[in-house]
């Protein structure tokens, strides 16, 4: 026996999938979910690599090596010393 409740929600839903308005609306919906998802992810990859530049920093005023400093930051050994030239004179 189907359940009265989910056969309504069924029948609004299919009536409105076909109004273009209100598909036009769903897709600008999923749009936007889509661009928020990618500038919080974007935001998480600045803050990680803000925070690999952080480091870096610290380790070598630590005297650690380049190579440490890169295999501890997950950098490249290149990163690690473009980092170092733009921020230590």
């Amino acid at each position: 026996m189907e359940n009265k409740t989910m056969h309504e929600a069924y029948e609004e839903i299919k009536r409105l999938s076909e109004d273009p308005a209100t598909r036009a609306l769903a897709h600008s919906r999923e749009q936007f979910l889509k661009d928020q998802m990618q500038r919080e992810l974007d935001a998480r990859r600045r803050g990680w690599e803000e925070q690999a530049k952080q480091t870096a920093l610290n380790l070598y005023t630590m005297n650690f090596s380049i190579e440490t400093i890169a295999e501890a930051t997950d950098l490249s050994v290149e990163k690690v010393r473009d980092i170092i030239q733009e921020n230590v004179q």
